[in-house]
């Protein structure tokens, strides 16, 4: 039996992970027989296509006619194949895309009649975001706070509004009344009101559940970003601060590698955005359009994917973009953003070679058994022609020695998705997918590609089973002198239940790439035996512990994907007792090269590839609070519990409740988010962190600006 590279051929689709998602051979594993719609809602068509003043409602904000805007344009890459859904969460009149004016928006009665114009909306999007806790009622401790709240996944025929595609949303007024109903002798029957709400489906598969575990993931999100106690000193915020909470859905069903989660946060930052220009609208019908109008909205997101782009080319990030220039340019109220750095640090993920001319550069992929999803690996490079690009690329199987590469591109490619299959006998082992994106301004074309893996494990009675071992990736330079880079990045392995650990992460195994202080560590010198950061911290230095050992694998260049741009705050984080970097928070690739000087942290040579790419997180707040029982305390998944969870998901939230702290002193201030969340980090670093470690020179593609404590009053004291 013998390996073979088929031939390329076109894969027309927008986005390699759908096609791979929805091929059946290899495909993603389909467990107990739960397909999803493939066809799904066809979203896209509801966007505009480009900057036109438009005749659909959905791409614009209820406060700008629909002639006076340049509106933000929505990527063919995103809702290419519809979304892969649960049957009884969708509403069949959006299967089929409608034709004319498209109003999604609630009736004007949903919304509530009673809010201040200093109020402030913060947009969270998460997973298991329980409705019911104290701590996002009002100061009475009776009425919510919560504006509304759209349940993706929740069954769209208990209510059938009509005007939603899919899921189910409850506002203010439901909210009470659900309370009311559920509460008897003081004590809140709180299972049976998430059900009521959507939180909880108990009885479908693939229905929300993530409330019924002790610690959900978005009640702690929540109540770092928009949770509040009058009796701690926090009546303003109280009053002040109205939460549009999104329950997305978890991998699940967007995908272990992410393949759908832009989709989904898209609309879920469409429907924040225009919910809150829709109760402005119906608390100040005659607002003027000379001034600027509607409530601030800071959205958090603690999401994110460790490969992709990493700039401007994501169609998630440039929709952001253009959102927020958007609303400036119509003189409607800012819209703040932030997501997380991302908890990569650590994983071996991430890795540059760097082949002279003529050089075959290798990197050994390791791929766990009994893993039930598909792994990825995106190569990021750069040349001025994608289709004579000197970079040849091989995926060899463990325990093969020799394994001719895939042919040359078709003469007539024209940059769009290609794919060639290695075959054994008739068994499809891994793909190798192949696109070229234009860069903006530049003569050079990106050459993007994915290299895919079957899970190595499955129970759908698929024969497509992945090989578990050592794969290895080679990068040969066909041309004669330049040095090219290659960026290599695996993608994010989300568990699919967040129950169950039904998927390994695979990681590149490099020998030279150190993962504790080992007798190597300092020239035959005893080491620590501690897990190696992106720096060491001697008595009088900081020092890079990255590349000193030549391996290609590097902790900087961790960042989230879907934040590595420079269009929204970029959150790391620390730990509050020593001020250290948290060991597993993202780093970025280092400095921005000042003078036409170029910075090289992260080790490499050739200029970066990445063009609008940020070099560092935003700022960093704390992630870790405690020298044992890691994590920082906030909400759990039932009214009145508090627990302890870590990871940069909860930094970047406790830095949207910074933005709001920020807009309750200054809210007429211009300043976008970065440089807000940026000037507060300088000013608490000099005051609070006085660091002997050459901070602002060393640590800055780790912690960004510098380091903020925690905002708000925590219910809880840590012995």
């Amino acid at each position: 039996m013998e390996y073979r590279w088929t031939d390329w051929q076109d894969a027309e689709t927008a986005s390699e992970y759908v096609h791979w998602f929805l091929d059946t051979e290899p495909g993603e594993e389909r467990i107990n027989g739960q397909g999803f719609i493939e066809d799904g809602l066809k979203l896209l068509q509801l966007f505009p296509d480009s900057n036109l003043a438009g005749e659909d409602a959905f791409g614009t904000s209820p406060l700008v006619e629909p002639a006076d805007y340049s509106r933000p344009t929505v990527s063919r890459k995103l809702f290419e194949k519809g979304l892969p859904l649960p049957p009884q969460t969708i509403n069949d009149e959006f299967k089929t895309p409608p034709t004319g004016l498209i109003h999604w928006l609630p009736e004007p009665e949903n919304l509530p009649d009673n809010i201040d114009n200093d109020t402030i909306v913060m947009g969270v999007i998460d997973t298991g975001i329980p409705l019911g806790h104290h701590r996002w009622r009002d100061e009475t401790g009776v009425n919510t706070r919560v504006l509304a709240s759209w349940q993706m996944l929740a069954d769209w025929g208990k209510l059938n509004q009509t005007k939603l595609p899919f899921g189910r949303e409850v506002y203010a007024n439901d909210i009470d009344k659900l309370i009311a109903a559920h509460t008897n002798d003081g004590y809140f029957d709180e299972r049976s009101f998430n059900i009521d709400t959507g939180v909880l489906d108990p009885h479908e598969f693939r229905g929300p559940r993530q409330v019924e575990q002790r610690a959900s993931h978005g009640a702690h999100v929540m109540d770092l970003c928009a949770g509040a106690d009058p009796e701690l000193g926090e009546e303003e915020f109280c009053r002040r601060v109205r939460p549009i909470a999104v329950n997305v859905p978890s991998a699940g069903v967007f995908g272990a590698s992410g393949t759908y989660l832009d989709d989904f946060l898209l609309l879920a930052v469409k429907r924040i955005v225009d919910l809150a220009d829709a109760a402005w609208l119906k608390n100040n019908p005659s607002s003027p359009s000379t001034v600027r109008r509607g409530y601030p909205i800071v959205i958090n997101m603690s999401f994110g994917k460790q490969a992709g782009a990493k700039d401007f080319i994501d169609p998630f990030s440039a929709f952001l973009r253009d959102l927020k220039d958007y609303r400036k340019d119509n003189n409607l109220s800012r819209l703040y953003v932030t997501m997380p750095a991302g908890n990569d640090n650590l994983t071996r993920c991430n890795a540059f070679l760097e082949p002279q001319g003529g050089e075959t550069m290798e990197l050994p992929w390791r791929v766990l058994p009994e893993d039930r999803s598909s792994n990825f690996v995106e190569v990021w490079t750069r040349h001025p022609n994608s289709s004579k690009h000197p970079i040849k690329l091989n995926l060899v199987p463990p325990g093969t020695k020799k394994l001719r590469p895939p042919g040359s591109f078709p003469k007539d490619w024209k940059g769009n998705y290609i794919y060639t299959d290695l075959m054994k006998d008739s068994d499809i082992v891994a793909r190798l997918y192949a696109r070229s994106d234009d860069i903006d301004g530049r003569p050079e074309k990106y050459l993007k590609y994915t290299m895919s893996l079957p899970p190595t494990y499955r129970l759908d009675g698929n024969n497509n089973v992945g090989i578990a071992g050592a794969w290895n990736i080679s990068a040969t330079n066909k041309a004669k002198k330049s040095k090219l880079q290659c960026v290599l990045s695996v993608q994010t392995d989300q568990r699919l239940q967040s129950s169950k650990a039904q998927n390994k992460r695979s990681y590149f195994d490099e020998v030279n790439y150190l993962t504790h202080d080992n007798n190597h560590a300092d020239k035959g010198k005893r080491g620590s035996g501690r897990v190696l950061e992106t720096y060491s911290y001697p008595p009088n230095f900081v020092k890079n512990n990255d590349y000193p050992f030549a391996s290609p694998v590097r902790r900087h260049g961790t960042l989230n994907a879907s934040v590595s741009h420079k269009a929204i705050a970029c959150i790391g984080g620390y730990r509050a007792l020593d001020g250290r970097p948290a060991p597993y928070s993202s780093s970025g690739r280092g400095r921005s090269p000042q003078n036409g000087q170029r910075s090289d942290d992260d080790g490499t040579i050739v200029e970066r590839i990445m063009v609008g790419a940020r070099f560092a997180p935003t700022a960093s707040f704390p992630t870790d609070d405690a020298p044992s029982h890691f994590g920082i305390l906030a909400a759990g998944s039932n009214n009145g519990s508090v627990t302890p969870m870590r990871g940069t998901s909860f930094a970047c939230a406790q830095a949207a409740r910074e933005l709001v702290h920020s807009l309750f002193k200054n809210a007429s201030s211009h300043q976008g988010d970065l440089k807000r969340l940026a000037s507060i980090a300088a000013a608490r670093e000099k005051r609070i962190w006085p660091h002997r470690n050459k901070f602002n020179l060393d640590l800055i593609d780790v912690l960004g600006a510098g380091r903020i404590e925690r905002p708000g009053n925590s219910r809880v004291e840590r012995l």
